[in-house]
C-alpha cells in the first residue's frame, strides 16, 4: 500500500501542474489501476514513473504560463453592481506557480507568461474584487519568476507595471532574459523623476497595445514605455496598436521621443525591426528609419488582403542610403513597392490575399531593382498561377536557393503538378509548398523526380495539403 502512495501522488502531482498535461485520468482510475497490479509490478512501474518524471521535466516545463479572464455579469438597473467571475481559483494558481519555482522544476522554465484579462466595459472609476485579485496576482508572479535560473523570455497581458515590478525584470535581465513583451500593459506609480525609473537593456522588446478600457492604460503612451527601455541596447523591436489612429500617435511618439536624444543615444544596436502597416504613409515615417541606421530587417504586421487596401501606403521608392544595410524584407506586399530598389536578399509576403492578387504580387516582384541578390522568397501562390513570374525565375533570380509558395484557391491538375520543377531555378535547395487541394499518393513521386533533375544541390522538399497532410524529403 505504501508503494502505491508513492506513485499516485506524483502522477497526480505532474499530470495538475503541467500546462500541456501527458495524462488525463483522474487520481480515482490510477489508485484502482494500481490495486490491481501485483508487488513485482508495482515497484518497476513507480520506477518506470519516476524516471519518466525525470526526463520529462525539461520538456514539459519549459513554459510558465498562467492566465486568468475576469467576466462581468452586468444586471439590468443595478449599473453600479457588478460582478467578477475567475474560471479558476486563485489558490489553484498559486499552487500551480509554487510547483514551478520548486528547486526540481525552475532550473526548466525558459519561457514565462502571465495573462490578466477582462471584458470591462467601462472605466474601472473604484477598486473592485477583481482589482484585488489581479493585485496579488502580479505580486505573486514576481515574487515565482526570480527563481527560475534559465529564463529567457517574459511576455505580460494586462499587467499594471510599477516601478517595483520594473525592478524585478531588471534583475532578470541581468541573468539570462533576452525577450520581453508587453501587450495592453498599463503603467503605475512611476517617480515624478523619469532618469530614476530603472532601464532596461534586453535586447528584444515587443510593445502592443491593445486600447484596454481601463483608464490607467489611457493615460499610458509609448513615450513612456520606451522611458524604462534602454534603446541603445535593443536589437529587435515590435510595435503594434489595433486602430489606425493610434497607430499614428505610436510613431508619432516615438519619434518624438528618439529627436530629443544624442545621436549616439538612438536607435544604434537596432538591427530588427517590426511596424504596423500604415506607418509607411505617415510622414515621419522617413525620418524615424533614420534613427535606426543599423537596420537589417524592417516588417510590417500583416492584414486582411480580401478587403480593400487600407489608404496610406507609401508609393515613392526609397533610397538605400537610407537604410544601408536593410536586407531582409517581412510584409504584405503593397508594404514593398517602397523598398524595391534595395538590394534585398530575402522577401516574405505575409498576409491573406484574393486570387487576383497574384498577378499584382508577380508584377511588383519584377519591378525589383537587384533581383540577381535574392536568396529567400516566400510568396501566395503557386507556380501555375502566375507565369509571369515563374517562366522568368531563373533569370530573374540566379542567387535563389529558398523559395515557399502557396497556393490561393485553386486545384493544380497533374500536369500542371509534374511541370513545377521545370519553373524553378537549379540553385533552388530548399523547397516549400502548400496546396489547397487534397493528399494524392503519387505526388512525391513525381514531384520528387522532377526536382532532383532540375535542382542539383536539393536539400529539403515540404509539401503541405488542405487536409492537413504533410510529406517531407530531407531534413528541415
Amino acid at each position: 500500500m505504501s508503494s502505491q502512495c508513492d506513485v499516485a501522488p506524483g502522477i497526480y502531482r505532474l499530470s495538475s501542474a503541467s500546462l500541456i498535461g501527458i495524462d488525463r485520468l483522474p487520481t480515482e482510475l490510477w489508485i484502482q489501476v494500481l490495486d490491481h497490479l501485483p508487488p513485482v509490478d508495482l515497484r518497476t512501474f513507480s520506477s518506470t514513473c519516476r524516471e519518466l518524471r525525470e526526463l520529462a521535466r525539461p520538456l514539459l516545463y519549459t513554459t510558465f504560463s498562467v492566465s486568468i479572464v475576469a467576466f462581468v455579469e452586468h444586471h439590468p438597473g443595478l449599473a453600479e453592481r457588478v460582478r467578477f467571475h475567475l474560471p479558476r481559483s486563485l489558490v489553484d494558481h498559486m499552487e500551480r506557480m509554487q510547483f514551478y519555482a520548486s528547486p526540481s522544476v525552475a532550473p526548466f522554465v525558459k519561457d514565462c507568461e502571465l495573462s490578466l484579462c477582462g471584458s470591462i466595459e467601462k472605466d474601472c472609476g473604484e477598486e473592485r474584487p477583481h482589482d484585488e485579485a489581479k493585485k496579488l496576482m502580479e505580486w505573486f508572479f514576481f515574487m515565482v519568476v526570480d527563481k527560475f535560473p534559465a529564463l529567457k523570455s517574459m511576455t505580460l497581458r494586462g499587467v499594471t507595471l510599477t516601478s517595483h515590478y520594473l525592478s524585478h525584470i531588471k534583475r532578470l535581465q541581468v541573468a539570462n532574459v533576452e525577450s520581453l513583451t508587453l501587450e495592453g500593459c498599463p503603467l503605475d506609480g512611476w517617480p515624478s523623476v523619469p532618469r530614476l525609473l530603472p532601464k532596461l537593456s534586453i535586447p528584444s522588446i515587443t510593445l502592443l497595445d491593445k486600447r484596454l478600457p481601463c483608464s490607467a492604460l489611457r493615460n499610458t503612451t509609448f513615450q513612456d514605455y520606451l522611458s524604462f527601455i534602454d534603446i541603445r541596447a535593443l536589437r529587435t523591436l515590435h510595435m503594434h496598436a489595433e486602430s489606425p489612429l493610434y497607430m499614428d500617435n505610436i510613431l508619432i511618439q516615438t519619434y518624438l521621443f528618439v529627436a530629443t536624444l544624442p545621436c549616439n543615444q538612438t536607435f544604434v544596436s537596432l538591427t530588427v525591426l517590426h511596424l504596423p502597416y500604415h506607418f509607411t504613409g505617415h510622414p515621419l515615417f522617413i525620418p524615424f528609419l533614420e534613427k535606426c541606421p543599423n537596420l537589417e530587417e524592417l516588417g510590417f504586421l500583416e492584414f486582411d488582403m480580401s478587403s480593400e487596401c487600407p489608404p496610406g501606403f507609401c508609393e515613392n521608392r526609397i533610397s538605400q542610403s537610407i537604410l544601408p544595410h536593410v536586407t531582409r524584407f517581412i510584409g504584405p506586399y503593397p508594404c514593398l513597392v517602397p523598398f524595391l530598389g534595395f538590394q534585398l536578399r530575402s522577401i516574405v509576403l505575409t498576409g491573406t490575399y484574393v486570387r487576383t492578387d497574384a498577378a499584382h504580387i508577380g508584377c511588383l516582384l519584377l519591378q525589383l531593382e537587384y533581383p540577381e541578390m535574392l536568396e529567400v522568397l516566400h510568396v501566395s501562390m503557386t507556380p501555375c498561377e502566375s507565369q509571369e513570374l515563374f517562366l522568368d525565375i531563373e533569370c530573374l533570380f540566379p542567387k535563389l536557393e529558398f523559395l515557399a509558395v502557396a497556393s490561393l484557391d485553386s486545384t493544380i491538375g497533374i500536369c500542371e503538378f509534374a511541370g513545377i520543377p521545370n519553373l524553378l531555378p537549379p540553385t533552388i535547395q530548399d523547397f516549400r509548398l502548400g496546396l489547397q487541394q487534397p493528399y494524392y499518393p503519387d505526388d512525391r513521386e513525381i514531384l520528387m523526380r522532377g526536382l532532383l533533375e532540375r535542382c542539383q544541390g536539393m536539400r529539403t522538399v515540404v509539401v503541405n495539403y488542405e487536409d492537413g497532410r504533410s510529406w517531407t524529403w530531407g531534413s528541415c
